[in-house]
């Protein structure tokens, strides 16, 4: 059910793709604007949880409420 690494939210007004990295443990956050930030030390409970609020609230609330206050990035577009 959550094996699927990319995500192409349909209506969301900010993100336009997340993919994570399981070996890497990275979140990659490609946003409508044209920013692009990776995220560090994102391990897969994390990104499950990612999927399921996501699902549920919105990628763009999950991103903010679950993995900006808790992870480092940097942008990289």
């Amino acid at each position: 059910m959550f094996n699927r690494k990319t995500i192409r939210p349909r209506r969301s007004r900010a993100i336009a793709e997340l993919r994570y990295e399981k070996r890497e443990r990275t979140l990659t956050v490609q946003y409508l604007n044209g920013g692009r930030y990776i995220y560090a030390s994102v391990n897969p409970a994390v990104w499950q949880l990612i999927r399921k609020q996501g699902k549920a609230e919105g990628y763009g609330r999950a991103v903010n409420a679950i993995v900006k206050p808790n992870h480092d990035h940097v942008r990289v577009a």
